[in-house]
C-alpha cells in the first residue's frame, strides 16, 4: 500500500544530511544473523559484523511487515490509544499521516520480537523500504531489491512508494505490479546488496528529522533507568536548531525575494520605455516605406508611359489599382505591343484585361500591367 512521507524544502534536505552524517560512526545494518557496519573505501564497501552497539539501525526488510491502514479516528490522541491495544505486546513503530476527510491513514511496522535482543536500550530503528523510498522520492519507479535473505519488491511513486518480499503469492515482479497496481510503463530497476547501501546512505540523508520520532525506540531496563531528562533535552535541541534554521533560510529567501522584485519592477518600467520607442520607430518605418512604394510606382508609371509614346501608341488612359497598371490605347498592332512590353525587364506580368477592337488600321486595347516587384496577379 503506498505511503505518503512529507515534502521539505532544500535547506530542510540539507540539515537532514547533516545530520545523517553525524551518525554515521554509529549506523548499524541489522538483520537475523545479527548486525553489520559499513565503512566506505577506495574499493567500495566494508561491511563487518559488530558488536558494538549503535544509535541508527536499519532494518532489513524480511525481519519486519509493513501494514497499512485507514482510522475514522480524527483526534491524534485517540488513534494512538487505539493503536497501542491493537499492537499490545509487539515491537512497532507507526507513521500517522494528517487528517482527510475526519479520518487518517497508519503505516505500522511490526518487527520481529527476535531483534530486540540485538538492540541496545535507546536507539533510532529505521525500516529499509523507507528509507530507500527516500532516497527515490520523487521519481517513479519499481525496483527488485536484492540481499542474501531473498529480494523484494519496491514501487515508488513521488512521496508514496509500497513494497512487498518475495513469496509464494508474490513470487516476481509481474505479480507484485499485479496486486499493487504498477502500470508496465513505470521503469524496472534491479539493485544489488552493493548498490543498495549507496541507496541507504543517500536515503538517510533525506529522511526528514521529525520522522525520526516516530521510530525511536527505548528497551526499558530494572537496573538502569530510562535517562528521560537526556532524551528528551536532545530531542527538544535538534528540533530547536532544526526549526530555527528553516526559519532563518525563509527570512533569507522572503528579503531575497522582495530585492528581486524590486529590481524586476524597475526593469519592467525600462522596458516599457524601450518597447514605446520601438512602437514609434515601426510607425516611421512603416509611413516610409509607404512613401518610398509609391514613389517607386509612380516612377514604373512613367516609365512604361514613355515607352508606350516612343513606340508611337496612342495613350487614351492610365489607371493605377491595386498594384496593377491598366493602360487603355490605340496601336497598329497590339499583339507586338504586348510581347515587347512582357520582355521589359521590369515588368513581371502583361496581358489583355479586355478584348481588342480594330478601328481604322489601328487595334483599341486595354492591358493589365503588373511590375516586377509587385506579387498581384492579372486574371
Amino acid at each position: 500500500m503506498p505511503i505518503e512521507l512529507n515534502s521539505y524544502r532544500h535547506l530542510s534536505r540539507k540539515v537532514t544530511a547533516v545530520l545523517a552524517a553525524f551518525g554515521c560512526g554509529r549506523l548499524r545494518f541489522i538483520e537475523d544473523r545479527g548486525q553489520f557496519t559499513v565503512r566506505k573505501t577506495p574499493q567500495g564497501w566494508d561491511i563487518s559484523s559488530t558488536l558494538a552497539s549503535g544509535l541508527l539501525y536499519v532494518v532489513e526488510r524480511h525481519c519486519y511487515r509493513e501494514i497499512e491502514k485507514t482510522y475514522p479516528i480524527e483526534r491524534l490522541a485517540d488513534l494512538k490509544d487505539v493503536l497501542a491495544q491493537q499492537y499490545a505486546g509487539e515491537h512497532c513503530s507507526h507513521v500517522i499521516s494528517e487528517s482527510t476527510e475526519h479520518q487518517r491513514r497508519v503505516v505500522t511496522f511490526v518487527y520481529q520480537k527476535s531483534l530486540k535482543s540485538q538492540l541496545p536500550r535507546f536507539c533510532v530503528l529505521l525500516p529499509e523500504s523507507l528509507v530507500l523510498a527516500a532516497a527515490y522520492a520523487g521519481h517513479h519507479k519499481k525496483a527488485l531489491i536484492q540481499s542474501e535473505d531473498g529480494s523484494w519488491f519496491l514501487y515508488v511513486r513521488g512521496d508514496k512508494f509500497s513494497s512487498q518480499t518475495a513469496s509464494a503469492l508474490c513470487p516476481d515482479m509481474d505479480r507484485f505490479a499485479m496486486v499493487h497496481g504498477v502500470p508496465d510503463t513505470i521503469p524496472h530497476e534491479s539493485v544489488s546488496a552493493t548498490a543498495k547501501i549507496d541507496l541507504l546512505m543517500s536515503g538517510l540523508a533525506k529522511i526528514p528529522p521529525p520522522l525520526y520520532l516516530n521510530f525511536i525506540t527505548i528497551q526499558n531496563q530494572a537496573s538502569k533507568p530510562v535517562p528521560w531528562k537526556l532524551i528528551g533535552a536532545a530531542a527538544f535541541s535538534v528540533l530547536l536548531a532544526y526549526f530555527t534554521t528553516v526559519t532563518l533560510y525563509l527570512q533569507f529567501v522572503k528579503n531575497g525575494a522582495e530585492q528581486k522584485l524590486q529590481q524586476i519592477s524597475s526593469e519592467t518600467t525600462k522596458l516599457l520605455k524601450t518597447q514605446r520607442q520601438q512602437e514609434q520607430l515601426l510607425e516611421q518605418l512603416t509611413a516610409t516605406q509607404a512613401l518610398l512604394s509609391q514613389q517607386q510606382f509612380s516612377s514604373r508609371t512613367w516609365s512604361i508611359a514613355f515607352y508606350f509614346l516612343e513606340n508611337d501608341v496612342k495613350i487614351s488612359s492610365l489607371l493605377w489599382a491595386e498594384g496593377t497598371l491598366t493602360v487603355q490605347g490605340a496601336v497598329p498592332d497590339a499583339v507586338n505591343l504586348l510581347q515587347r512590353v512582357t520582355a521589359l525587364p521590369y515588368v513581371r506580368q502583361a496581358k489583355f484585361s479586355e478584348s481588342t477592337r480594330r478601328e481604322r488600321d489601328l487595334d483599341n486595347f486595354s492591358m493589365a500591367i503588373v511590375f516586377a516587384d509587385e506579387v498581384t496577379h492579372v486574371e
